[in-house]
C-alpha cells in the first residue's frame, strides 16, 4: 500500500511542479485565513455578528485547503482527511445568513445556533467514513479522480455509509444553500418593508433600489 501511495504522489507531483492554479489556491488559503482571524478579533468590538462572517471565511479556508491537498496529491500522505471539507460546506450558508440577518435586524436571538444542526449531524455521520479502513478511502480517491492506479484489496465495510446518504451529499449541500438563499431573501425583504419601501412602484414597472444608508453591511469598518 505504501508503494502505491508513493507512486501516486510522485506521479501527480511531477506534473504540477510549477502550476499557477496551485499558487493561486495557496494565496487564497493564506488570504482567507488571515482575513478570518482579523475579523474574529474585531468582532469583540463591532459585535458578535462578525464572528459568523469569520466562521464563513474560515470555512472557505478549509475547503480551499482540501482543494490544494487533492490537486497536489499530498492528500495521499493523510488519506483519512480525504473529503474532510464536505461537512464544512454546511457551515457556509448559515454563517453568511446569520451575519447578514444580525446586521439588518439587531437582536441576539436564542435560536441562532440551531442553524448548525445539519453541520453537526454530517460531521458526526462522516465519522463512519473518516475512521474506516485506509485502503477504502484510498480507493475512493482513485475512483473520484479517475486515476490509472490499481485499487487496493479491501473487505466490505457497511458502516462507511449506514443509511446511504453520502452519494447524495452534493445534492444535499445544494438544497441546503437554496433553503438559506430563501431565508436570506425573506430577511432582506422584512428589512425592506420595515423601511417603508416596496419592491415595485404603483405601476409595477420597476424595482425600487434598496436604501444604501440603511441596508449596506458595515464590513468596511473592520478592514
Amino acid at each position: 500500500m505504501l508503494d502505491k501511495k508513493t507512486f501516486l504522489y510522485h506521479k501527480m507531483n511531477s506534473t504540477i511542479n510549477i502550476d499557477w492554479y496551485l499558487i493561486f489556491v495557496i494565496l487564497g488559503i493564506l488570504q482567507a485565513l488571515i482575513l478570518s482571524v482579523l475579523i474574529l478579533i474585531r468582532s469583540r468590538k463591532y459585535g458578535p455578528r462578525f464572528a459568523f462572517l469569520s466562521l464563513f471565511i474560515f470555512s472557505l479556508t478549509i475547503i480551499l485547503t482540501e482543494v490544494f491537498l487533492n490537486y497536489s496529491g499530498f492528500i495521499v500522505e493523510a488519506i483519512h482527511f480525504y473529503k474532510f471539507s464536505l461537512p464544512i460546506q454546511f457551515l457556509l450558508a448559515p454563517s453568511i445568513y446569520l451575519f447578514i440577518k444580525l446586521s439588518l435586524h439587531s437582536g441576539k436571538g436564542r435560536s441562532k445556533w440551531i442553524h448548525y444542526i445539519p453541520f453537526l449531524f454530517f460531521l458526526g455521520y462522516f465519522g463512519f467514513y473518516f475512521f474506516q479502513e485506509e485502503a477504502i478511502i484510498f480507493n475512493n480517491y482513485v475512483s473520484d479522480y479517475k486515476l490509472n492506479i490499481e485499487k487496493l484489496p479491501v473487505t466490505a465495510n457497511p458502516f462507511q455509509d449506514p443509511i446511504g446518504i453520502l452519494k447524495y451529499i452534493h445534492i444535499l449541500v445544494f438544497v441546503h444553500l437554496i433553503v438559506y438563499a430563501g431565508l436570506l431573501f425573506n430577511s432582506i425583504n422584512r428589512k425592506y418593508s420595515e423601511l417603508g419601501n416596496k419592491w415595485f412602484n404603483n405601476n409595477r414597472s420597476y424595482i425600487n433600489p434598496v436604501s444604501y444608508t440603511h441596508l449596506t453591511l458595515p464590513t468596511k469598518r473592520i478592514v
